[in-house]
């Protein structure tokens, strides 16, 4: 949950400071996040070679977690598969609300966690995934909000 709570926050700081609407991504097998300026192309990779005046950064998520998008507006985006979870605008609101969970799918014993994106302010909330706030996505017991 840290290493994608930290991504959204440096792809919500990056649009707010550059003035310029950013992405969060998920690889299609969900096991890395990516932060790129929103009018990059989905399928560029991330090289030492990007523009200094630009964010991108990509992280593995822990072995066994997988990201999986949640909200229907999430479609894999070029040819290499990668999804848009959340797009920061340069005001650090999103343009739509999303959601997603993170999970353990090789360890049923542990709770997914699901993470609501909020479109008119871009605050998210982490929840458990369960039937209690299924319907209430903002209803939960853990909330956050990185600068």
């Amino acid at each position: 949950m840290d290493t994608v709570t930290a991504r959204m926050a440096d792809a919500r700081g990056a649009a707010i400071s550059q003035g310029r609407a950013y992405r969060v991504c998920v690889s299609p097998d969900g096991t890395q996040v990516r932060v790129c300026p929103d009018e990059s192309e989905p399928s560029e990779q991330l090289t030492t070679e990007q523009p200094a005046n630009e964010v991108w950064q990509q992280d593995a998520l822990p072995k066994g977690v997988v990201v999986t998008p949640m909200s229907s507006t999430s479609t894999p985006q070029g040819s290499d598969g990668w999804t848009t979870l959340v797009v920061f605008s340069p005001d650090g609101t999103c343009p739509e609300d999303s959601q997603f969970e993170l999970s353990e799918p090789a360890a049923p014993d542990v709770t997914p966690m699901m993470v609501y994106v909020r479109a008119m302010t871009g605050v998210w909330t982490v929840n458990a995934a369960n039937a209690a706030n299924a319907g209430n996505p903002m209803g939960g017991t853990t909330s956050g909000m990185q600068p």
